[in-house]
């Protein structure tokens, strides 16, 4: 009978949680600068909550260090549900792979709460290179060795970089910002020559001709830059690359906050309004939750892993 009181009563202070769930500022951490794609994609998302849900969603950007300062940063957070983490393949499915100690376990760090989008990548360069392809920039820069700069401001985009350095053959400096945007910025002046970001934080320069987007990291053309084409398809066959972007909160959140918040985004991602946002800021609506999005988690770390090992890429 005792036993039968104490789980009646959790279950109502665990219902009663998520009822009142929040009643004070929720603070989405973004792992990196402002005016990044997940910096947009976290403040879309603080918009759409304080709509459905009520109370206060606070976008606090912590960057640095390729994402892992602010995954560190949530991850040692209050399990309360107060603290989240705009997740993404840079900080919970590259960074395992790319160095050799990360200050946060990706998987088992984490309840990780939804998947919200895919990121196409593209490879994009100084609108003063003579190439127009990608088999001319790879010759462009095999007849250079050493003499190119490329940039990265992220774990994801350091990874596209140089795995599509190994395999093209191609010797060039890298150059790491602390996030994406600066990285951009010297990619017009011409102090880089080239880099991989996602689609959304260079399309305009792209349709100004202010830099050239040579090919695409997946599979097919996507909805954003339909002309251009795969990568693999255009000079280095078998070079695919995905990033995702998600939520999650520090391991121990309580259950009910988790399945509180996942069914917010459900109903979220569900509007034609936000799926178009979100396809207009170059992103692919691909909502995930629950076991699914755990398991994608898990593999995505093995499969990044195992690209980086395959192009040689040794951990830093």
């Amino acid at each position: 009978m005792k036993r039968l009181i104490f789980l009646l009563a959790l279950i109502f202070q665990t219902t009663a949680l998520a009822q009142s769930y929040p009643n004070k500022p929720v603070h989405i951490v973004v792992p990196f600068g402002a005016g990044s794609s997940t910096d947009l994609l976290g403040r879309l998302l603080a918009d759409e909550l304080r709509v459905s849900m009520g109370g206060a969603w606070v976008v606090e950007n912590k960057g640095g260090a390729g994402g892992l300062i602010g995954a560190q940063a949530v991850a040692t957070a209050a399990p309360d549900g107060y603290t989240l983490l705009l997740s993404s393949s840079a900080t919970n499915s590259a960074a395992p792979g790319l160095f050799k100690t990360i200050p946060y376990d990706p998987i088992k760090g984490f309840a990780h709460i939804a998947r919200i989008v895919l990121y196409p990548w593209v490879l994009v360069v100084n609108a003063s290179l003579p190439v127009k392809t990608v088999a001319e920039f790879n010759t462009y820069v095999q007849s250079r060795s050493g003499q190119l700069n490329f940039g990265y401001g992220s774990a994801t985009a350091q990874v596209a970089a140089s795995a599509y350095n190994s395999l093209a053959g191609l010797n060039a400096v890298g150059v790491s910002y602390k996030s994406q945007p600066p990285a951009v910025m010297d990619l017009l002046a011409g102090n880089i020559q080239y880099m991989f970001t996602d689609v959304g934080l260079v399309a305009s320069h792209i349709q100004s001709g202010k830099v050239k987007a040579l090919g695409v990291t997946t599979a097919r053309s996507t909805r954003a830059l339909p002309e251009i084409a795969p990568i693999g398809d255009n000079g280095v066959p078998g070079y695919e690359l995905v990033g995702w972007a998600g939520l999650a909160a520090p391991t121990g959140t309580p259950p009910e906050i988790i399945k509180t918040l996942a069914s917010e985004f459900n109903k979220i991602m569900s509007q034609a309004r936000v799926r178009d946002k979100l396809i207009s800021m170059g992103t692919e609506p691909a909502y995930l939750d629950g076991e699914q999005f755990n398991s994608f988690v898990i593999s995505e770390v093995d499969l990044w892993t195992r690209r980086l090992r395959e192009a040689g890429v040794e951990k830093q």
